[in-house]
Order: C-alpha cells, then sequence, then structure tokens
C-alpha cells in the first residue's frame, strides 16, 4: 500500500453503491479464492490488521476493539494513494440488470458495517 504523501495525491470520491471498473492497487476486495486473496490491496490489509493484531487481542473492551478497526478501515480510505476501497463483485443477475454483459468484472463499494 502506498502512503499519501506530498504531491499528486489522488483520492477517490466514492460513495457506498458506487460502481467501479477499474480497480487500484490499495482497493481491498470482499470475497474468497485466490483472485481477492492475491490483489495487492488485500495482501497489503492482511498485513495492516496483523499489525494490529495483538494490540486488538489485549483489550476486552469492545469499544477499544471497534476503534481499532476503525483506525485500519480510515488508514486504508484516507491514507492512501490512491485511497483503497471496500468492495463487492457483482452478481451475474447485478450485472444484467445494470446494463453490464455477464461474466464482466465489475464491483460496488460496500459499507463498513
Amino acid at each position: 500500500m502506498n502512503p499519501k504523501g506530498g504531491r499528486g495525491v489522488r483520492e477517490h470520491k466514492t460513495n457506498v453503491g458506487d460502481v467501479i471498473e477499474i480497480l487500484s492497487e490499495n482497493d481491498v476486495l470482499c470475497g474468497r479464492g485466490s483472485g481477492p486473496n492475491d490483489h495487492p490491496g488485500n495482501v497489503a490489509f492482511r498485513q495492516l490488521t496483523l499489525s494490529r493484531k495483538a494490540e486488538y487481542l489485549s483489550t476486552s473492551a469492545r469499544a477499544e476493539k471497534a476503534k481499532i478497526a476503525s483506525e485500519i478501515v480510515d488508514q486504508v480510505q484516507k491514507e492512501l494513494d490512491p485511497a483503497g476501497r471496500f468492495l463487492k463483485k457483482m452478481g451475474p443477475a447485478e450485472l444484467l440488470e445494470k446494463g453490464f454483459k455477464e461474466g464482466q468484472d465489475v464491483w460496488v463499494v460496500v459499507d463498513q458495517d
């Protein structure tokens, strides 16, 4: 993941439900299998969560655990260049409903919850 800094910072202005056809290196793809697992954003996200694991496990307070999780999400969405997005691949029915070809790789921005 590339931290932001200096000139040329590109931010993705996206909202929940926005349709994404081109992925960035910092996007985190929801799902299973080698596609999402091997995506650079997912690899970096796993490293980031691993770096906070001991801190997360050391507290039993739900509010503190939620704060740590929120900070991780914020880091992906606000501190990277380009900003990372959490995305879910559109299913076949949704693709056709939105006017895309079946089998096309199209993603949707998901909510943090």
